[in-house]
């Protein structure tokens, strides 16, 4: 076996929301297989965990205002977390109407696009009551549990709220999400430039999970070696 292959193997068992990730990652394949999704179904999950990862930054921040770094005096404290919930209120409004604009650019090219029935929040509505019925919110509910492991297990267990800054979590979603989803919207394009074929969308899970496995381990990486740092320790891994 290539050297690499088994530090990769070794990076996915040595972390455990890395397992707990690929194995959400895997239902939408079911959704492609079994349940016959389009891709827009596909795009469209991808799309809703945005808005949980979103959500799981806001916790990130709030929690490391009010527990994280070095508190001093109680003045001082109160005043980093009076800071920490400015940040995340700035952090949700951006954020959302981020999401919001990636998420009419997905209704919009790829669901057929808006109608005169509604506006976007009408449109979002309809897309969720007809996704859940098609299995979609099987895997909406899975990519809420790897992120909720992840930040139960790796930011709040192992400290990760200790090492990081909040302006860096007030940054931290955009990269990933940007470089992620051009990939998406991209094959999601090419599936349905081509009919949605079942072997070119299990390629675009394949691709998306790839790349969500790649900025995880980065992640966890440098939490790591942001800890062994400050503990100087090896049991500190």
């Amino acid at each position: 076996m290539p050297e690499d292959t088994e530090t990769l193997l070794q990076k996915i068992m040595r972390y455990q929301s890395a397992p707990v990730l690929i194995l959400a990652n895997l239902i939408p394949l079911f959704g492609v297989i079994i349940w016959h999704w389009d891709a827009f179904s596909v795009v469209f999950l991808f799309w809703m965990e945005n808005v949980v990862i979103g959500f799981f930054n806001v916790l990130k921040m709030l929690v490391t205002g009010a527990i994280g770094g070095d508190r001093g005096s109680p003045a001082m404290s109160m005043l980093r977390f009076a800071g920490s919930l400015f940040m995340a209120c700035f952090f949700t409004f951006h954020y959302g109407m981020f999401t919001a604009v990636h998420g009419m650019f997905v209704v919009t090219l790829l669901g057929g696009g808006m109608n005169g029935s509604g506006g976007f929040l009408t449109v979002l509505s309809g897309t969720l009551t007809h996704a859940f019925a098609g299995g979609l919110g099987l895997a909406i509910l899975a990519l809420f549990a790897s992120h909720a492991f992840s930040f139960l297990f790796n930011f709040l267990w192992n400290r990760e709220y200790s090492r990081v800054q909040l302006d860096e979590l007030m940054s931290a979603p955009y990269g990933r999400i940007v470089v992620l989803h051009i990939a998406i919207l991209f094959g999601g394009f090419v599936s349905m430039a081509l009919g949605s074929p079942m072997g070119v969308l299990i390629i675009l899970v394949v691709l998306k999970t790839a790349l969500d496995l790649k900025f995880h381990l980065k992640e966890r990486e440098k939490g790591t070696i942001g800890l062994l740092a400050k503990r100087g320790s090896p049991a500190a891994q």
